[in-house]
């Protein structure tokens, strides 16, 4: 199963989100909550099969640290990520992402 990320940038309160485990949901929410600790071996091992072997865990590290050094903004108490319920056509899941 691919999941696709859409992210929405908007303001709220911080406010915890639970779902099944092995639900696409928790899949992306594993995937944030691994990202925001800065785990990034952890965040590569919930991407897809096809997307680990079409990048390396070194080069999504250099991609990563990239990126948190210059484009991230600082993870702080006010923001919250909601996730929403996925979608799913073939072996394709969508699962929508808000960043408050």
């Amino acid at each position: 199963m691919a999941v696709t990320v859409v992210v929405v940038l908007v303001a709220g309160n911080p406010k915890p989100q639970e779902f099944p485990p092995d639900s696409a949901e928790a899949a992306v929410q594993g995937y944030i909550g691994a990202w925001n600790e800065r785990d990034i071996p952890t965040a590569y091992a919930f991407l897809s099969e096809r997307v680990r072997a079409s990048t390396s865990l070194e080069d999504y590290q250099r991609a990563a640290d990239d990126f948190l050094t210059y484009g991230m903004p600082p993870n702080g108490p006010d923001r919250r990520i909601s996730i929403g319920d996925a979608s799913s056509e073939g072996d394709r899941t969508v699962v929508p992402v808000t960043v408050e």
